[in-house]
This record gives C-alpha cells, structure tokens and sequence, in this order.
C-alpha cells in the first residue's frame, strides 16, 4: 500500500506498508501523524498515564509472524514526536527538583511548551530517548523506559532558570511515578 491518507486520534495520517508472505508474514512501512490530540492518543494506548497536547510523530515500523494476529502482537517501531502545549499529568518536576532530595515526589502537573524525543518500542516494551521538555524556565532532559507491567525506570536532568537544577530518577508505576533526587 503505497498512500495511506485518513484521520486518526484527532489527527490527519499519512504513510505506506509493504506486505509480504512466503515463509510467514511480515509487513514494514511508515507513517506521519499531524496534530494528534494526546488525551485520544495515550487513552487509545493505556489507561495508566494521561497528557495533552497536539502531538505530531513520524514513525517506521516492522513485524513477523505466521498469522495476520502476529503482526500486531510485537511490532518494533521507531519513531521521533514533538507534543505542543500540553500537560504531563501526575508530574511535577519542579516541585521534584526544589524538594531538595527528600523522599519520592508524587502527583502535580507540569505544564510544557514543547517535549520531544525518540520513542522505540519493542514487543510490549518501550524506551523514551532524547527526552527534551520545554516550559519557559523549566528544561529537561533524559530518558525513560517502560516494561509491559506499566513500571517505568528512568533518569532525567532538570533545570529551573537559575534557580534549581539536578538530575532526578524516575521509578513505579507509570500512573504514579516517584521522582528522587
């Protein structure tokens, strides 16, 4: 399928795919998503994490197996996204990194400019590399990886103007993650 056009998610999609059959089946391709509403895209996806925004991602994927069922078990994907004016819910990195390193912080908000990054997913599995997040004089970067049992396990670098910055680690649940410094 060479031009695959449609809406999807609250936003407009675009891509192709090859399929191929013989010893099994396998299908590759890519895909761009524009201006995608994250609250219709993370709710389509899982119901542990919650954000908004107008995300736009550009995608390449791949998948084997012996039925079409199989294609859509474990596919990898790769991709790169950049999410505008939206919230990160049950995240409060400033709070994080003002809290001086006491205790795990839990819940909040924070508001972004922009967050952006690669996102690769394997299986069930899924990495966050690149992560940069833009909020006036709020930064940050890093990574974040998530198991099939929705844990997550991460490590970001914060900045907060002139004021505060450190690294904080990510851990738990991913719908109640705990920031350490």
């Amino acid at each position: 399928v060479s031009d695959v056009q449609g809406g999807i998610l609250g936003g407009a999609l675009t891509g192709s795919a090859n399929l191929r059959w013989g010893k099994g089946l396998a299908a590759d391709g890519e895909f761009t998503l524009k201006r995608a509403d994250a609250v219709t895209m993370l709710a389509a996806f899982t119901r542990e994490f919650s954000a908004s925004g107008s995300v736009d991602l550009t995608a390449k994927f791949s998948s084997q197996g012996q039925t079409p069922s199989d294609l859509f078990a474990a596919p990898q994907v790769t991709s790169t996204f950049t999410a505008v004016k939206g919230t990160l819910n049950n995240v409060h990195l400033v709070r994080a990194i003002q809290s001086g390193g006491r205790g795990g912080i839990r819940g909040g908000k924070t508001a972004f400019v922009e967050l952006s990054g690669e996102a690769q997913a394997n299986g069930n599995r899924i990495a966050f590399r690149n992560l940069k997040l833009a909020a006036g004089p709020l930064a940050a970067t890093g990574t974040v990886d998530v198991t099939p049992a929705a844990d997550i396990s991460g490590r970001l670098s914060v900045q907060l103007g002139t004021v505060a910055h450190g690294n904080l680690n990510v851990s738990g649940a991913m719908k109640d993650p705990v920031f350490n410094q």
